[in-house]
């Protein structure tokens, strides 16, 4: 009689065991999928300023030549504009926010500029240029997180 009650208790013990290790493990995987989605949704809120921001450094640096890159305003609108010669003709590309969106527009040099024809390259809440000492420095803001990036083309202002 007293090995079956022996064998009861630890097969109760066991049983025990298991459970606690079994709710571990569900407490660890439930915990570890919140801190995933807080960093996946943290990656995604730095992308957009990250993305926008090295895509119109990116833009400075291919067409930074003298005299090529200026700062605009547009009906409003501060815009950055980048000049490039093709052939015997010059064309612009010209980089500004509105709406909540960055946008881009490449037309020929002289021609009238249309806020409303512009390509939207992504939604951004805030972004802004400013050029200063010959830094050009591009500030990309979205909630509560803003980033800037700065920039010092050979073409001085």
């Amino acid at each position: 009689m007293k090995k079956k009650h022996a064998l009861g208790t630890e097969f109760l013990f066991a049983l025990a065991l298991l459970c606690v290790f079994a709710l571990c493990s569900v407490l660890l995987v439930t915990i570890g999928g919140g801190v995933y989605r807080d960093i996946v949704a943290g990656m995604d809120e730095n992308y957009a300023l990250r993305t926008s921001l090295s895509y119109a450094a990116t833009k400075v640096r291919q067409g930074d030549r003298e005299g090529g890159v200026s700062l605009r305003d547009a009906n409003g609108v501060e815009a950055l504009v980048l000049e490039e010669p093709l052939g015997d003709r010059t064309f612009e590309t010209w980089i500004y926010h509105k709406d909540g969106k960055l946008w881009e527009v490449f037309m020929e040099q002289g021609g009238e500029f249309d806020l409303s024809g512009g390509m939207e390259i992504m939604e951004i809440e805030r972004f802004a240029f400013d050029w200063e000492n010959g830094w050009l420095t591009f500030t990309a803001g979205d909630g509560e997180a803003e980033e800037s990036l700065s920039v010092f083309p050979r073409t001085g202002r």
